[in-house]
């Protein structure tokens, strides 16, 4: 079952686009991405320890966490579905992905 969220609207995207938190939850992903992709090269090409796997892949998973606390804080809406969370408008998740893997000029 779908539960449709509640839509906001361009201004207030806007705006959360705009504060110091957003910004940050972007970078803090980006930072993440880079640690799965050290990750993986450490898992593929060097064989090093279970110790070393288990802090980059920590490390990734903390971002990530804070990636979450900081788009809370700068403004958007999350919503409980079934046993887990997610972002009210789809507009605004589907803009945070662009924001990440799409650099501004």
């Amino acid at each position: 079952m779908y539960v449709a969220g509640v839509s906001i609207s361009d201004d207030e995207a806007t705006r959360i686009r705009r504060t110091r938190a957003y910004r940050s939850a972007v970078w803090t992903v980006r930072l993440g991405l880079v640690l799965v992709v050290v990750w993986g090269w450490l898992v593929f090409v060097t064989k090093p320890t279970d110790s070393v796997l288990f802090m980059v892949w920590l490390a990734a998973g903390l971002l990530s966490v804070c990636a979450l606390v900081l788009l809370r804080r700068s403004g958007v809406r999350f919503a409980r579905r079934g046993l887990s969370w997610h972002v009210e408008d789809d507009r605004v998740i589907r803009q945070f992905y662009r924001d990440v893997y799409w650099f501004r000029r």
